[in-house]
């Protein structure tokens, strides 16, 4: 079994929210985390220089030391977002832990921890410090 690449094209097109386009998107969605558990997208709207450097700012954080990734670790997070290191997550008892570095965020309230952090450049952390007003975290 692939990866689900699913087409946003039609789904991103003004008009009623549940137009033929959206619903037959949001089938595909559905039925792609239901099988695979992950999917692609194309034609979504995100303009490749952003693209880029959020792929770059990715890489500056994860080649930081461990110890600059730890002090924002998802276990000092009462919403369990922030860091989560190499062999953190074991989804089944059984199972031997998972093989990836993960950085986990999401709406709700900020914790200024998770924006200072050492190693990046201070424009790194600028957006994620104006969005604390208004409830992202």
């Amino acid at each position: 079994m692939g990866i689900p690449l699913i087409d946003l094209s039609g789904a991103l097109q003004p008009g009623a929210p549940r137009s033929p386009a959206v619903m037959a998107v949001a089938a595909q969605l559905r039925q792609a985390c239901m099988g695979a558990g992950f999917f692609y997208v194309r034609h979504h709207g995100v303009p490749q220089d952003i693209i880029g450097r959020q792929f770059a700012l990715a890489q500056q954080f994860f080649d930081l030391p461990l110890a600059s990734k730890e002090a924002i670790s998802l276990h000092h997070s009462p919403a369990m977002r922030g860091y989560e290191s190499l062999g953190g997550q074991t989804l089944d008892a059984n199972a031997r832990p998972d093989l990836k570095e993960s950085f986990y965020c999401g709406l709700g309230p900020v914790r200024p921890i998770f924006f200072q952090c050492e190693g990046l450049p201070r424009h790194a952390n600028r957006g994620a410090r104006r969005r604390q007003g208004r409830g992202l975290g």
